[in-house]
């Protein structure tokens, strides 16, 4: 950190606010929503190999939990295969509130 950022970490922090710089995802992935009560729609992608044991830190436990309460979910991928990519997709991005899908019935 730069002295302007420790500053501004340390000002932060003095007024009670939770600073992370550690444990980002890999990925944060934003797409247009095809939901007209959305504007956009996304999520975070964490990549662990299940080859190397690749497991999560706990700077990345952490920040997923932020993440998750400000309402950006989080997916752990084990593969980067297309398929796991397209899970992805329908798990976050195909979405409907479900007042949408009642009234679409």
């Amino acid at each position: 950190m730069n002295a302007n950022e420790k500053a501004a970490y340390n000002a932060m922090v003095k007024k009670g606010w939770k600073v992370y710089r550690n444990g980002w995802p890999d990925f944060l992935v934003i797409k247009e929503s095809q939901n007209k009560l959305y504007d956009i729609e996304g999520c975070a992608i964490e990549f662990k190999s299940n080859k190397t044991g690749d497991k999560l830190s706990s700077a990345q436990v952490e920040m997923h939990a932020a993440l998750l309460k400000l309402g950006i979910p989080v997916h752990v991928m084990r593969s980067p295969a297309p398929a796991a990519i397209q899970a992805v997709e329908r798990r976050f991005f195909n979405h409907k509130p479900m007042h949408v899908l009642v009234e679409e019935l």
